[in-house]
């Protein structure tokens, strides 16, 4: 049965319950819905990252950035979640924010999670400092050849950096 009523949506708590849908076109709806309520909306998504499935909270989050301020506040806090999965999510959503969160997103180079570790080396890839590239270093030393998706992504991450890289390791 259907959870959530059919869009468009008057009210910030319907858009709420109706971004949970696996329908792609209820989830624009309420989507919008929640983006036009600004930060009115900000409360009822964080209440929903913090009692949602994963789906829910992805969501949430995607959405919270794309309200700015205070949302993307929110979503910079999940860079120090205790879940990985929230932690690379974060990273992935800040990195097209461009140098604005590079400074919190380069601090991961160090997470135990290789998932982590890898939404930092795609963020990398779009930093120009002398930050990143030491953070590049980090990580393409400590490889140890077992994760194919990592050394795919330090590749990426170096492009135009890989004589200067491989000069550090």
């Amino acid at each position: 049965t259907r959870r959530e009523k059919p869009g468009p949506y008057e009210s910030l708590d319907d858009a709420t319950v109706a971004l949970h849908s696996p329908n792609l076109a209820t989830q624009f709806l309420a989507r919008e819905r929640l983006l036009q309520g600004g930060a009115d909306s900000i409360s009822k998504l964080v209440h929903q990252f913090e009692n949602s499935d994963d789906n829910a909270k992805a969501r949430s989050l995607w959405v919270l950035d794309r309200i700015g301020g205070e949302g993307r506040a929110y979503v910079a806090k999940q860079l120090t979640n205790s879940d990985a999965q929230w932690r690379a999510l974060a990273v992935r959503i800040l990195r097209r924010r461009g140098d604005e969160f590079a400074a919190n997103i380069l601090k991961l180079a160090d997470d135990a999670d290789g998932e982590v570790r890898r939404e930092v080396l795609l963020a990398i890839a779009k930093i120009n400092s002398d930050a990143a590239d030491q953070a590049l270093a980090k990580i393409a030393a400590s490889y140890d050849g077992s994760d194919r998706y990592l050394l795919e992504t330090i590749n990426i991450a170096a492009a135009s950096r890989k004589p200067k890289l491989l000069g550090t390791l």
